[in-house]
């Protein structure tokens, strides 16, 4: 189970700009990590209606294409982005998925797979090699020391094209909206975790 500590932190350094990911017992939940009446939240974007957790299942393993961090003493503001490479992943990741993650690069020669930079920058990269970078609500341990949260590429969920490309649309405004925020203190009440992270409901 997530720590709420680090769902707050991460919150503080932009994880709301971002689209999350929630597979647990009951029905999927994507969207993004909101602040609503003093605690956190995650507000159903509702790309995922009649999509089962079965099919998110290779989100959580062959799909994690590195992790987001907090660092400080960065030049760039917000959450920190790095490769497998750099996170200790513990799955058998198939030649094929290593191989592309090599092969993804920018035009500052840097790859997906040793990536170690701001967030935005990465997932443009992602963006550039057909990736669909979601966060998992899915802890993983960096080789420096310390916990990310994972990284994972939707297409290779068991799902539409239709979902996908729903999903493609959202990332891509949240992208163009927001490329920068405020860091700010948040209270978050002592709820339990699924409780924080219930299906969002207005009203």
């Amino acid at each position: 189970m997530v720590k709420k500590a680090l769902i707050n932190e991460f919150f503080q350094f932009g994880l709301g700009n971002l689209l999350v990911m929630h597979c647990g017992d009951s029905s999927p939940v994507l969207g993004q990590v909101v602040q609503d009446n003093g605690r956190l939240t995650l507000k159903d974007c509702k790309l995922l209606q009649n999509v089962s957790s079965v099919a998110l299942g290779p989100c959580k393993n062959v799909g994690i294409v590195g992790a987001v961090c907090v660092e400080q003493g960065n030049e760039w503001e917000g959450l920190t982005f790095v490769g497998p490479e750099h996170c200790d992943l513990n799955l058998d990741l198939s030649a094929t998925h290593v191989g592309r993650m090599t092969a993804s690069i920018n035009e500052f020669s840097e790859r997906l797979i040793e990536f170690h930079g701001s967030v935005y920058r990465r997932f443009q990269l992602m963006f550039d090699n057909r990736y669909l970078p979601v966060v998992m609500i899915q802890e993983v341990v960096l080789k420096r020391g310390g916990t990310g949260l994972a990284v994972t590429n939707m297409r290779v969920a068991g799902v539409s094209i239709q979902v996908l490309s729903q999903v493609h649309e959202h990332l891509v405004k949240l992208m163009v909206h927001d490329t920068s925020f405020d860091v700010r203190d948040m209270a978050l009440d002592e709820t339990d975790f699924e409780s924080m992270f219930a299906r969002f409901k207005a009203g």
